[in-house]
């Protein structure tokens, strides 16, 4: 057995699960590439992806129940995407709690901010942000699977044409040489 699929073995569907809790894209598509492999399952990565962006969405918004205010004065980069949040929020309310976590770098934020809204029911929140988790979850497992197939076939041509590559790469890195000296000189002059 391998490296990756002893730590898969061992560590692969609790990484995926605290990290889909964080944020989660990256890991979630690694996931679907390991699956693709034949490393993880398909639909446990699926669920595990579903159950930890579930839990972490839900752990956000009761805090920005809870402490929203005060974790948005301790954190500026935070507020400064709040603002965003919030403007949004006033005309597409139901599609953003459905849809937040596909907006790359807004998944933490955005539920932070919905908590802070006491006009949204916990359990209106709770409906959009699973069928959210669902979605989410079936996409980008699904595109990391597909990835994986992708990935072996651009292998797979990559061994066909390695010493072109390899010279294509030293060629590269000789230009990229020959400027950097160049400018030096000329700084230097």
């Amino acid at each position: 057995m391998s490296g990756l699929e002893s730590f898969v073995q061992n560590y692969g569907y609790g990484a995926l699960l605290l990290g889909t809790i964080l944020e989660g894209e990256t890991v979630l598509i690694l996931a679907g590439i390991m699956a693709h492999m034949g490393l993880m399952k398909l639909p446990a990565v699926i669920l595990v992806a579903f159950a930890g962006s579930l839990l972490g969405d839900q752990l956000y918004f009761f805090w920005g129940r809870r402490q929203g205010t005060v974790l948005l004065e301790k954190h500026p980069v935070w507020k400064r995407r709040s603002e965003k949040v919030y403007r949004a929020l006033r005309r597409y309310r139901n599609g953003i709690m459905l849809g937040f976590r596909f907006v790359y770098g807004m998944r933490t934020i955005t539920p932070l901010i919905l908590g802070m809204d006491r006009s949204i029911p916990a359990r209106w929140f709770f409906l959009l942000n699973a069928a959210g988790a669902a979605l989410w979850s079936i996409a980008i497992a699904l595109g990391g699977y597909y990835f994986g197939e992708v990935l072996k076939i651009f292998l797979e041509d990559i061994r066909r044409y390695e010493v072109e590559l390899l010279l294509v790469i030293v060629l590269i890195g000789a230009v990229v040489r020959l400027v950097i000296r160049y400018r030096e000189k000329k700084k230097a002059a």
